[in-house]
């Protein structure tokens, strides 16, 4: 027989602060799907230029190559 699971102890809870019992709210999403679709896009094609920025920077020495990764990585996870 299954015996049922008691009540939480105090010390496992993350927070008893009241802000953390609130439901999470929903970000506001624009409501039209290609306006949703163009504001991808064009984070997207931010992300593309600043990693080739970090690159010229990089080959100019203006930037470590970890920032150079990074940007880079972040575009290709854009697209």
């Amino acid at each position: 027989m299954i015996n049922g699971i008691g009540p939480i102890s105090p010390e496992f809870m993350v927070s008893n602060a009241p802000e953390a019992n609130k439901p999470a709210q929903p970000q506001q999403l624009s409501s039209d799907f290609g306006t949703l679709m163009a504001d991808m896009a064009s984070n997207t094609v931010e992300s593309m230029k600043n990693a080739d920025n970090m690159a010229v920077q990089g080959i100019t020495g203006e930037a470590s190559t970890r920032e150079v990764v990074d940007a880079v990585m972040q575009a290709e996870q854009a697209l």
